[in-house]
């Protein structure tokens, strides 16, 4: 019976330290949006984008086991040498995170209803927050995704292209965010679009890596 393979701390934090970095910069989508929002005077509109980031934080961890599920099955699969498996995982993961995705969509309507009649905010704030929610939602399905493609990433020892897809998601947002709301004056309309991008662009580029690594 062969000695069994000692992991270190290093190793163990070669793949905790980018995975927490990576769940730290999550936030940043709202964060900037707001700091973009907030240049241009409107009490109102800055209320909005702070009400309805809070909501997406909130109604996007609701799916947080996307990405931890994928993480244990992935690691499960790799621990086992099946390929096969680590392939089907992220297949799976990604179909349901679509499913989910489309029936948040589906469904914005009332659920923005009784999101922000709890929420309990002005008329203009929360007109504002209706403009940014109805927007930003149809990034769900990509949103969902990158939680899969995150996890699957980490599931495979490779945290730091986990971070690095977070780090590009942010940083497309800011660029995005500010050419739409501070150049062409979208306003929180601009705000919530330059948010569906970053995340579509991560889900692209993401997907790309993932089918390469699978030799598709």
């Amino acid at each position: 019976m062969g000695e069994a393979s000692k992991v270190t701390t290093a190793q163990v934090f070669s793949i905790a330290g980018p995975a927490m970095l990576a769940n730290l910069t999550t936030p940043l989508l709202g964060v900037v949006a707001t700091a973009c929002i907030g240049r241009l005077g409107d009490p109102a509109l800055l209320g909005g984008v702070a009400v309805a980031s809070i909501v997406f934080d909130c109604l996007f961890w609701l799916f947080g086991f996307l990405r931890m599920g994928t993480v244990a099955f992935t690691a499960q699969a790799l621990g086992a040498n099946d390929h096969a498996e680590i392939r089907a995982t992220l297949f799976r993961a990604i179909l349901v995170a679509i499913v989910i995705g489309g029936v948040l969509i589906a469904v914005h309507v009332p659920l923005g209803n009784t999101v922000f009649s709890l929420m309990g905010g002005s008329e203009p704030v929360t007109n504002a927050a209706r403009t940014y929610f109805a927007i930003r939602l149809w990034s769900a399905p990509m949103a969902l995704g990158n939680y899969v493609l995150l996890g699957w990433f980490v599931g495979q020892a490779r945290a730091r292209t986990a971070l690095a897809l977070q780090v590009l998601i942010n940083l497309t947002n800011i660029v995005m965010t500010v050419w739409l709301v501070l150049s062409l004056h979208k306003g929180i309309a601009g705000a919530a679009i330059a948010a569906v991008i970053a995340e579509t662009t991560g889900f692209a580029i993401g997907a790309a890596l993932a089918l390469r690594l699978l030799g598709a």
